[in-house]
């Protein structure tokens, strides 16, 4: 008999808010999604939101919601804190999972003053940047340094990741790395091979290093006019938009790039596109890659220090050195003009991106049920 026949466990992912729109909250969700509907375990939903209040994305009939029914978090964390326990005995979960290190501020307590609060549940944290990015938050690390006494299984994004938690924090505990799994199942779509766009997908932030993106694609056209043809769209939300417009205005690139707001229609323009670049400073594991290799898109990337090293391949791809334009301008411009290449690495593209399917990500969430 098959081990959650017998013995079905209880996990609730806390997620915050759900109407977000990140890669944060879209993994949270896919994977309760991916347990729930293989009936591997009861999953749960734990979020702030209140019931009028519709989620971003679209989340599967089987997953149970709790609404917290939340309006500020910090005015009202002393009732977070309270209702979230009561929902934790109330559902009998026996493990809850921090989706993000942040969000043990509103999680943490209940474990640390137990004796007030007397979880069942055992505390998870599931981490989705790398342990170098606490994005100026002392508290980030403050976290991460007490949540090890605390937790029972952390989880990280990449293998690299496994190491330096361990010799950051000296952790011998248990840890281990799942992939986020794509959102979207293998394209059948034959790949845009005459299509001359090039995508660029994230948060108008710092982080994504949209501005690293758009003075490579000054010296590509100023090197290789020829190739003027050619448009990059920028598709994403943000505090950096009017930055980047600027950016653009100063090197006269209005004919040749074109900023398309957030949507939920990401799909279209994956589908569209000749290949994704990326010049992110840092990620955890860039959900972006993996969309587009499902799509069977070819990518050029920076190698920051986790993410892009994991997914792409010489077969699927050109990974740069880390601030190395010109390098990036020379591989934009190979894959550019030569199409056979393109076709080669879409293939390619498609078979690695295999291993971030749903179903394995999934068996990898039910193994550490099994084994904690």
């Amino acid at each position: 008999m098959d081990f959650f026949q017998e013995n079905k466990r209880s996990i609730a992912f806390y997620v915050g808010d759900y109407c977000r729109s990140g890669g944060t909250e879209r993994s949270c969700i896919s994977v309760a999604n991916g347990l729930a509907e293989r009936g591997h375990v009861k999953v749960f939903l734990i979020m702030t939101n209140n019931k009028s209040e519709r989620p971003f994305f679209d989340i599967n009939h089987k997953v149970n919601l709790i609404f917290l029914n939340i309006k500020n978090s910090k005015i009202q964390y002393f009732s977070l804190l309270n209702k979230l326990n009561s929902s934790l005995k109330k559902y009998n979960i026996d493990k809850l999972v921090a989706v993000e290190v942040m969000s043990l501020l509103f999680i943490l307590p209940l474990f640390i003053f137990s004796v007030f609060y007397r979880p069942r549940a055992k505390l998870w944290v599931w981490e989705h940047f790398n342990f170098t990015v606490n994005l100026g938050k002392k508290s980030r690390d403050f976290l991460r340094r007490k949540v090890i006494n605390f937790s029972e299984l952390i989880v990280v994004l990449t293998q690299r990741d496994v190491g330096l938690w361990r010799e950051g924090l000296k952790f011998s505990g248990n840890i281990v790395a799942i992939n986020n799994p794509s959102p979207y199942p293998i394209s059948e779509k034959s790949y845009s091979n005459d299509s001359k766009i090039i995508i660029a997908v994230g948060r108008l932030t710092f982080q994504k290093g949209f501005d690293r993106l758009l003075s490579i694609w000054g010296r590509f056209l100023e090197k290789f006019p020829e190739q003027g043809d050619w448009t990059l769209q920028i598709i994403g939300s943000g505090p950096d938009k009017e930055l980047l417009e600027e950016i653009v205005s100063s090197k006269s690139l209005h004919n040749n790039v074109e900023f398309i707001p957030n949507t939920s229609k990401i799909s279209d323009y994956y589908e569209k596109a000749s290949l994704l670049a990326m010049t992110s400073r840092f990620e955890g594991l860039p959900m972006t890659l993996i969309e587009a290799q499902s799509f069977g898109l070819p990518i050029i990337s920076y190698d920051c220090l986790t993410g892009p090293s994991d997914v792409i391949s010489s077969g699927s791809g050109y990974l740069v050195k880390d601030e190395d334009e010109s390098d990036f301008v020379d591989k934009l411009y190979h894959l550019t003009v030569n199409e056979n290449l393109r076709v080669l690495m879409s293939k390619n593209a498609k078979k690695e991106v295999a291993k971030y399917g749903i179903d394995y990500i999934s068996s990898q969430w039910k193994e550490q049920l099994i084994t904690l």
